[in-house]
């Protein structure tokens, strides 16, 4: 097998660290802490997933333990190892009310074995704690890259 590693955001620099705490919109980023919570409608019977939420979901002991997750359980395809492609893989999914994952979608592919590594591994996933609008649990969608490189 060839020498593929995966590195997550936690090799990521500060500036695109960053960059995951907010949300791309119209080719912008927007600080969601800027966001005033109460201008947002929350009658649930008409939200079928929120994007920006009082308490945001996480991953059993935080972000870093999420990308040493990621990093443990994502394997690179041997199938296509002889193609030595390195790049990210961008992902979105949905934690429900009760904190199981849901609903991957593949926001930036690279090769499709690539993507399906990410999502088996997103869908299979401990439950997360969930995100809360007004004190309940509703469901919210998250986006995270994984990254594939060769090594040095």
């Amino acid at each position: 097998m060839g020498g593929i590693l995966l590195f997550t955001t936690s090799q990521l620099s500060a500036q695109e660290k960053k960059a995951q705490q907010s949300i791309n919109y119209a080719d912008e980023l927007i600080d969601i802490t800027q966001i005033p919570t109460d201008s947002i409608s929350h009658d649930d019977e008409n939200i079928l997933c929120y994007l920006i939420v009082e308490s945001m979901p996480e991953f059993p002991g935080g972000y870093d333990a999420l990308m040493k997750y990621l990093a443990d359980h994502i394997k690179y395809p041997p199938e296509i190892d002889h193609l030595n492609i390195s790049g990210k893989v961008v992902v979105q999914f949905v934690i429900e009310k009760d904190g199981s994952t849901a609903e991957p979608t593949i926001i930036r592919s690279l090769h499709p074995a690539l993507d399906s590594a990410v999502i088996d591994v997103i869908l299979n996933m401990p439950q997360w704690k969930p995100s809360y609008q007004k004190g309940i649990p509703v469901r919210c969608k998250y986006t995270i890259p994984v990254h594939f490189r060769l090594p040095d």
